[in-house]
């Protein structure tokens, strides 16, 4: 049985059917990929051999094609590491004689994710009236079979109505494999010629096959114009220093173009700077177009003027689907401030807290921090703070900066400046429960989290102290001491689910991690892409059913490296009641890149009602290497063994545990830095001399020198 589908390009239509595929008839054969039924799939094994895993289409009308979609199925979450990776698209005119219109060497954009749909711009160079796609690999790196399979709910062509081919310049931009690149010394032109005038809507950029190796190589400075004579050119589109583009390998990302009236045959490409300012490279270029026409322009949004802020129309085009503004209205009236953010447009009063000279917010209280997080859940998603004081949040209603879901994350910068951020408590019952729920590109550094409390209700995801969902972030030198994090699943004290190229460098945490049935990490809950090197976890970790860590609770996908290199974990225990504890990470067979890890050697694991420690000798596998409590504490063993930097980044006092240096006093009254002065409802602690606690009172104490809020104290 035929099953038939429409696509719609502009100013034409094409009806395409799935003619034949393997395992054709089955309950998940590859016609469930093009039923248009988002609740069945197709799921089968990848295979070497093109005729073991393909799908068939047959066009209305012969037909070039500008794209594709793919849309992933009902429990890829569950299931991790089905999306394909390795596969090619093919265009034929008699299921004889095919050619290769489109490999994707290596997938890096789809993701493990339920009902998703992924859309990727290829060009064809001419018409064919069938279309094979082929899977050869999924995204899992293990060898065994029965983790070959992939898994697909739809699948759909974009036909176009304008061929496209290379006019002149590296031949590798265009030759539809991702696996050979177009790269260079910049400047870098290449010329791109369609059958006939159209108009451009968009172009696509693929990265290079090893970005992540050699970083920098992305173009961020470039201009597209257009030409019917290759003598005349027209700029439709230029970016200056635009730093979109990440450093992944494989990825593409799509520029989307308001075109001009005027359809022209020619586009030309001119790379002018890399971000590393010379090496250039990239995988493909792709462009989308439409036919020439006259803008159809329909009203889509309307937004008024208020204070500060300029009304208009927000406009779409209903053909080519361009936008713009219209009908501008200027601002009007005066902010209406309540407890700080304006009612109207949600700026901050400036007279509580105002931007410096280098465009940053300088925090010192309570108000001053929550000001900054509401404005960044009302749109300033890159508002850079700068802590000038710890700030205490006890008593306060702050509840942590909640993005709203289906925004841009935060991707701003928080210097902490070498401060604490005491008290704070969290609690509720949604996804990403964390200091920032959601961060992309975004920058914490010199940061304390002090006697944090996060407590999640129900069973939701990415719960900890400072971040729920992090892509590409950066952390660095930041501390959460003294803390608490109690959460569903990923599970952790920095991190709840880590993305894409997020660094977590030179942070240490002493916390108590709680999940109540999934992942629990020490640092980090979960992994799809992360490099953490330098930290330190101190503290318990407990799973109330599954899986418990000392660093990291689960490396979830592959297609991003996960790397851990030359850290610490000194747990006093790490219990699950299933009794599956790892005293590093829990792989799941995943591959991993582990160097220099080690662990105590006094750590118990297993479960609450029956511990044991255990003896781990490798420091370079998913165990790491034990060491003894006093190797732990000694100077040597951060400075030699782990190459950590213990002069400008770390300090080590009184023969303990080392702290990062922003922690250690200047001069102040004793040499231990990490305790708290008062507990939670502002009662003195007391210490003794090497920092350990005693109590809230020295009555039954007999005399001697203690410390009692941070100041040496003497009993007679």
């Amino acid at each position: 049985m035929a099953l038939a589908a429409v696509s719609i390009s502009a100013m034409c239509q094409v009806t395409f059917i799935a003619v034949e595929g393997s395992d054709w008839t089955d309950g998940e054969g590859s016609a469930k990929a093009f039923d248009g039924n988002l609740n069945t799939k197709w799921c089968k094994g990848a295979n070497s051999d093109v005729n073991k895993a393909y799908l068939m289409l047959e066009a209305s009308e012969a037909t070039y094609i500008q794209g594709f979609k793919m849309t992933t199925a009902n429990d890829n979450t569950d299931d991790p590491g089905r999306v394909p990776e390795d596969y090619t698209i093919f265009g034929s005119n008699d299921k004889a004689q095919w050619d290769i219109i489109y490999h994707q060497k290596e997938d890096h954009l789809i993701e493990d994710k339920n009902f998703t749909e992924y859309t990727v711009y290829c060009n064809s160079k001419q018409k064919y009236k069938y279309f094979k796609l082929w899977i050869k690999k999924n995204s899992s790196r293990s060898a065994d079979f029965k983790n070959h399979l992939f898994q697909l709910s739809e699948f759909a062509l974009l036909p176009a109505a304008f061929g496209m081919t290379l006019e002149s310049g590296n031949a590798k931009a265009m030759d539809g494999d991702t696996g050979e690149k177009w790269e260079g010394k910049t400047p870098q032109t290449v010329v791109v010629k369609a059958t006939s005038a159209c108009q451009l809507i968009g172009y696509q950029f693929t990265t290079g096959n090893d970005n992540r190796l050699y970083p920098g190589r992305n173009p961020k400075d470039w201009t597209v114009e257009g030409s019917n004579d290759q003598q005349t050119w027209t700029t439709i589109d230029t970016k200056t220093d635009d730093k979109v583009m990440q450093d992944n390998n494989y990825y593409p990302y799509f520029f989307p173009v308001t075109p001009p009236e005027t359809a022209y045959q020619y586009y030309r490409f001119t790379i002018t700077q890399s971000v590393g300012e010379e090496y250039f490279q990239m995988s493909e270029l792709a462009l989308k177009t439409i036919a020439a026409h006259t803008h159809k322009w329909k009203t889509t949004q309307t937004v008024a003027a208020t204070c500060g802020a300029e009304g208009y129309e927000m406009q779409t085009c209903s053909i080519c689907e361009a936008t713009r503004k219209a009908n501008v209205v200027p601002a009007t009236g005066a902010h209406t401030y309540v407890d700080g953010i304006c009612t109207v447009c949600h700026q901050i009063d400036p007279s509580i807290m105002t931007l410096n000279a280098e465009g940053i917010y300088e925090l010192s209280t309570a108000l001053q921090l929550k000001l900054w997080g509401k404005a960044i859940e009302n749109g300033q998603y890159a508002a850079k703070a700068k802590l000038m004081a710890d700030i205490d949040l006890k008593g306060t209603d702050f509840n942590g900066i909640n993005i709203p879901e289906g925004s841009p994350s935060f991707g701003g910068e928080l210097n902490g400046n070498g401060h604490w951020i005491q008290h704070m408590t969290l609690k509720g019952a949604r996804n990403n429960l964390a200091f920032l729920s959601r961060t992309e590109n975004a920058k914490i550094y010199d940061l304390g989290f002090r006697d944090a409390r996060v407590e999640l209700s129900g069973s939701f995801n990415n719960t900890s102290v400072i971040v729920g969902t992090a892509v590409g972030t950066k952390i660095s030198r930041c501390a959460v001491m003294e803390s608490s994090v109690r959460g569903h699943d990923h599970v952790a004290a920095f991190v709840g689910e880590s993305k894409a190229t997020t660094v977590i460098s030179d942070c240490l945490a002493k916390a108590k991690i709680v999940s109540d049935e999934h992942q629990a990490g020490g640092l980090v809950g979960t992994s799809t892409g992360l490099t953490l090197t330098h930290c330190l976890f101190r503290g318990t970790v407990d799973n109330e059913e599954l899986h418990a860590s000392g660093i990291l609770g689960l490396i979830d996908a592959t297609a991003v490296p996960t790397r851990l290199s030359h850290n610490m974990v000194a747990a006093d225990h790490i219990f699950s009641v299933q009794k599956w504890t790892h005293p590093l990470l829990q792989t799941s067979g995943r591959g991993c890149s582990l160097k220099s890890n080690y662990t105590l050697a006094t750590t118990l694991y297993g479960s609450p009602g029956s511990p044991y420690t255990n003896r781990y000798t490798n420091p370079n596998d998913e165990n790491g290497q034990q060491v003894t409590e006093a190797t732990a504490k000694s100077n040597a063993h951060y400075a030699t063994t782990l190459g950590w930097d213990m002069e400008k980044v770390w300090a080590h006092v009184d023969n303990d545990y080392p702290i990062l240096r922003w922690m250690k006093p200047n001069g102040g009254p004793t040499g231990i830095n990490h305790i708290k002065t008062t507990d939670r409802e502002g009662t003195v602690r007391y210490y003794d001399l090497q920092g350990r606690y005693i109590g809230i009172s020295l009555n039954s104490l007999p005399a001697g020198v203690y410390i009692g809020g941070g100041k040496k104290i003497m009993k007679k």
